[in-house]
C-alpha cells in the first residue's frame, strides 16, 4: 500500500467530487490525474481493475443515469487500484448512492432526481482504504 498515491488518489476523488456535484460533470484532467498515479508502484494486474468500467459503460448508453465522466473516472480507478480495491470502491460507492438517493428522495419527496455518482464513488473509496487500514 502506497500512502502517497492513495492520498493523491482521494484528492483528486474530493475534487472531482466537488464538480460533479456543482456541475453535474467530471473534467478529463482528473480522468488523467489518476491515471498518471498509477505510474507510481504500477502493476501490470492492476490493469485488470479497468474491466470495472464495464458496466458503467452500459449504464451510460441510454444518456439518462449515469454520464461519460463517471464511465472514465471508473476507468482510471480500476487502472490505478487494481480489480479488488476497484471493485471494493465501486461496491461501497453504490451502496452510498442508492441509500443517499432513497434519503434525498424522502426527504424531499421527489422521485427520479437526478444524483451525482462521483462523490459516492469517492466514499466507497474511503471506505475502501479505511477497511485496508484498519484491516
Amino acid at each position: 500500500m502506497n500512502v502517497l498515491k492513495l492520498l493523491l488518489i482521494l484528492c483528486i476523488l474530493i475534487l472531482a467530487s466537488v464538480t460533479d456535484f456543482r456541475k453535474r460533470e467530471v473534467p478529463n484532467i482528473y480522468i488523467i490525474l489518476i491515471i498518471l498515479t498509477a505510474l507510481i508502484d504500477f502493476r501490470a494486474s492492476n490493469m485488470l481493475g479497468s474491466v470495472i468500467s464495464v458496466p458503467f459503460y452500459f449504464a451510460q448508453k441510454d444518456g439518462k443515469s449515469m454520464g461519460g465522466g463517471d464511465l472514465k473516472l471508473a476507468f482510471a480507478l480500476g487502472f490505478s487500484l487494481g480489480l479488488a480495491k476497484s471493485l471494493m470502491t465501486v461496491i461501497f460507492g453504490c451502496i452510498v448512492f442508492i441509500t443517499a438517493g432513497a434519503v434525498c428522495e424522502i426527504a424531499n419527496g421527489k422521485k427520479g432526481k437526478l444524483f451525482p455518482f462521483v462523490p459516492t464513488l469517492t466514499a466507497g473509496y474511503i471506505i475502501t482504504i479505511l477497511m485496508e487500514v484498519l484491516a
